[in-house]
């Protein structure tokens, strides 16, 4: 996601590693622990918090030492190149993977098993916010596992040559590499920005990757980075993610059995909508429709930059949009699905009038963009009770 949004500062990227981790709420003990004033004593119930959302949700597996050693140079055939304008980088990385095992979907339908583009996550530590359309991609990647039949596995170290000799003999044996990474330092840009990329290839100490999101006019699909960046990227990342270790990556491999249907995908992306909220006064974590109604807030305080909001507000236009499309069409049977397709079209809309209201702002710019996002986190709730009443009875058309 790193074309359009980059987080800034020490504290907005802690607050992205806080929000993330608990995104799918552990409980409010783990976050009164997680805050600045924890006492020493309680370090190890803040690790302790930390290791079983991680284990549970990432589907965390440790890196043993990796024996013997991979040639001196391995290239992937038959790996799909596939970027989106849009800021689709997980799924889209997913969606090569897939392809590449003889699975071929649409990234919508992989937005909507992974869950990604549905929803939306905000923290808030005083008067700081961040915000994103979208859901926890980590928990997506790992869930998606049990719609196309594929066997997840998220790997671990702290280990910075482990991490990469591992990716070249994952490579070396045929199966291709997501790393997530901070965009940032691996195309020299400032700030911190999240994203995936999928390694193919590499050929001595220069990894081959391709690039999921298009750049700009001319940008290359296929990008090339030695492996210490690559490393230091991905260690940016996961520090960022509170994940306890410094370098992880995800691959998936044959060998896994179909075990979820499009009826838990329907009930996971209602609830994604719908959302949860936790206020303790100083911090605030919320996602779906509360992220939407807390963002709102953000914006009526003049806590939020224009600027910022302008480019959150068209990643929401479009992903709402797209949601919207693939609900319609997918779900021809039902008429809570047709009316969630229906209000997510409507939500959309929304983004865009707000989106016209920022391009030529007057003064009470604010007020009316916090009642029109208002408006969308109403009836973005509405979608998400739909969908889960609409997951016991539906089937995809």
């Amino acid at each position: 996601m790193f074309k359009q949004i980059q987080v800034r500062g020490r504290k907005m990227r802690k607050a992205l590693a806080v929000l993330i981790l608990i995104a799918l709420a552990l409980g409010s003990a783990y976050y009164v622990l997680s805050l600045p004033e924890v006492p020493p004593a309680k370090t190890d119930i803040v690790s302790s918090y930390r290791l079983a959302y991680v284990l549970s949700a990432y589907g965390i597996e440790e890196l043993g030492p990796v024996s013997g050693e991979p040639p001196p140079s391995a290239n992937l055939s038959g790996v799909p190149t596939i970027s989106y304008e849009k800021s689709y980088c997980a799924t889209t990385c997913l969606q090569m993977v897939a392809a590449y095992y003889g699975i071929n979907k649409s990234i919508h339908y992989l937005n909507f098993i992974t869950g990604f583009t549905y929803g939306a996550t905000l923290f808030r530590y005083g008067n700081e916010t961040f915000f994103l359309p979208y859901s926890d991609p980590f928990v997506g990647l790992k869930n998606a596992s049990g719609y196309l039949g594929l066997r997840y596995r998220f790997l671990v170290t702290n280990d910075g040559e482990e991490f990469i000799k591992a990716i070249k003999t994952f490579i070396a044996s045929g199966t291709p590499v997501i790393v997530p990474v901070n965009a940032a330092r691996l195309y020299s840009f400032n700030g911190f920005a999240p994203h995936f990329e999928l390694v193919v290839g590499y050929e001595g100490d220069e990894f081959i990757l391709h690039e999921p999101v298009k750049r700009g006019p001319g940008a290359p699909s296929i990008v090339r980075f030695g492996a210490s960046l690559l490393a230091r990227a991905n260690e940016d990342l996961m520090k960022a993610y509170g994940m306890l270790w410094s370098h992880g990556f995800a691959v998936y491999e044959p060998g896994g059995d179909v075990v979820r249907s499009l009826a838990d995908a329907l009930r996971s992306v209602g609830r994604l909508e719908k959302g949860f909220l936790f206020d303790a006064g100083n911090v605030t974590i919320a996602t779906g429709s509360y992220a939407l109604e807390k963002l709102a807030d953000a914006v009526e305080k003049g806590e939020i930059d224009p600027n910022y909001l302008s480019i959150i507000m068209k990643m929401a236009q479009q992903t709402r949009a797209d949601d919207a499309r693939f609900i319609g069409e997918s779900f021809l049977c039902c008429l809570k699905t047709a009316a969630a397709s229906n209000l997510l079209w409507n939500a959309s809309r929304t983004y865009g009038e707000v989106l016209r209201l920022l391009s030529n702002p007057g003064d009470d710019w604010a007020e009316r963009a916090a009642a029109l996002i208002r408006s969308v986190a109403q009836k973005e709730r509405i979608v998400g009770a739909l969908l889960i009443d609409a997951s016991y009875s539906c089937v995809a058309g």
